[in-house]
């Protein structure tokens, strides 16, 4: 599945025409939900739902019903929602560019087994069709590298 038809399929369940042209995918889109987990992207569309039913809900006569012929989720609708929902995996790449400015120093023989084992395990996500997912958690005192290390 593609992010896209995770999305397309919550939709549908919800019986909204999330797009003029629903199989047009803006490829942006699809980058910023890169590492969303299907629970993850019905979290999203559910936030975008909010989004759309806000702006059909009347605050100051709360009698009057909502159409649901003319809701639309909209591009700024899941926009709004990606401010709200992040997956659970993945990282923002910008702020960690700053925990390695100036490289990473070897400073010991632990490190540097430390350093291929993790180069190793990238290596196997990128080659294995059987495993393309690998959590590794790095443990160390404050200065010891581990941020630098995961920023690689």
């Amino acid at each position: 599945f593609y992010s896209f038809d995770v999305i397309q399929f919550q939709a549908d369940l919800y019986y909204l025409h999330v797009f003029s042209n629903a199989r047009a995918t803006p490829p942006p889109f699809i980058e910023r939900t890169k590492n969303f987990s299907g629970a993850e992207i019905e979290g999203l569309v559910k936030s975008a739902v909010s989004f759309a039913l806000h702006r059909q809900v009347d605050v100051e006569d709360l009698s009057k019903s909502v159409d649901k012929e003319n809701l639309r989720v909209t591009m700024q609708d899941f926009d709004a929602a990606l401010e709200e929902v992040s997956p659970a995996f993945g990282s923002d790449k910008a702020s960690l560019e700053t925990y390695r400015l100036n490289g990473i120093i070897p400073y010991s023989d632990a490190f540097t087994h430390l350093h291929n084992t993790a180069r190793m395990l990238v290596q196997q996500c990128k080659s294995s069709e059987k495993t393309p997912l690998v959590s590794l958690l790095l443990d160390g005192p404050m200065g010891s590298g581990t941020t630098a290390l995961a920023a690689t």
